[in-house]
C-alpha cells in the first residue's frame, strides 16, 4: 500500500512539473525577435495599412520595421533602407 500511495504521489508531482515547463517554453519563445527575415524592397505607400517599429528590448537586440500591408501577409523591413527612413520621418511630421 505503500508503494501504491509513493507511486501516486510521483505522478501527481510528475503531471504538475511538465506544464510548467510547457508554459515557460511558451512564454519563452515570444519574447525573442518577431522578424528573422528582412527585406529592402519598398512597399507602395496605397498598400500599407500599419508601419509598427519595436523598439531593441529584453530577448531582441535590433530594431524591428513590422509593415502590414492592406492586402497580404505583414513584411518585417531592413531598418536600415533608405525608404523606410524617409516613411519613418513622414510619421513624425503627421504627430
Amino acid at each position: 500500500l505503500t508503494l501504491y500511495v509513493f507511486s501516486s504521489l510521483i505522478l501527481i508531482f510528475l503531471f504538475k512539473l511538465f506544464p510548467a515547463n510547457s508554459a515557460m517554453a511558451q512564454t519563452g519563445r515570444r519574447h525573442r525577435c518577431i522578424c528573422l527575415q528582412t527585406t529592402k524592397t519598398p512597399v507602395p505607400l496605397r498598400d500599407i495599412k500599419k508601419i509598427e517599429v519595436i523598439p531593441p528590448g529584453g530577448n531582441c537586440r535590433q530594431v524591428e520595421i513590422i509593415v502590414t500591408r492592406k492586402n497580404g501577409p505583414p513584411v518585417c523591413m531592413d531598418p536600415e533602407a533608405p525608404w523606410v527612413n524617409f516613411i519613418r520621418k513622414l510619421q513624425e511630421q503627421q504627430r
